[in-house]
């Protein structure tokens, strides 16, 4: 028996590929030792909420996620390695960056 989407339920999963390819392509710019280890997480961030059918949690997620997309591409902008590597801690893990640590590196 297949599975149909309602047009809504369409669009979201359209919207979630959407992410996971730009977040993909975005990763292609990390430091190559750091890569595969972006890209494992970029995936299992993905598959972790795969089966869930709830479109207000996927919206959530999608947000969430457009967010910290945003915030990685940020983060290989800059070039202090330190400053980044500290960044994508804090990113993977959901956290905000502490402002008072980015401003003593004086790269902002």
């Amino acid at each position: 028996m297949a599975h149909y989407m309602d047009l809504q339920a369409f669009i979201l999963h359209a919207r979630v590929l959407k992410l996971y390819r730009q977040a993909l392509r975005i990763s292609r710019r990390a430091p190559s030792h750091s890569r595969d280890e972006l890209r494992e997480t970029i995936r299992g961030e993905i598959e972790k909420n795969r089966f869930c059918d709830d479109k207000q949690k996927i919206k959530f997620f999608l947000s969430d996620g457009l967010q910290r997309l945003k915030g990685l591409d940020e983060m290989l902008d800059m070039t202090d390695f330190k400053t980044m590597k500290y960044l994508l801690h804090n990113i993977t893990k959901g956290k905000s960056p502490n402002s008072s640590y980015l401003n003593k590196t004086q790269i902002i």
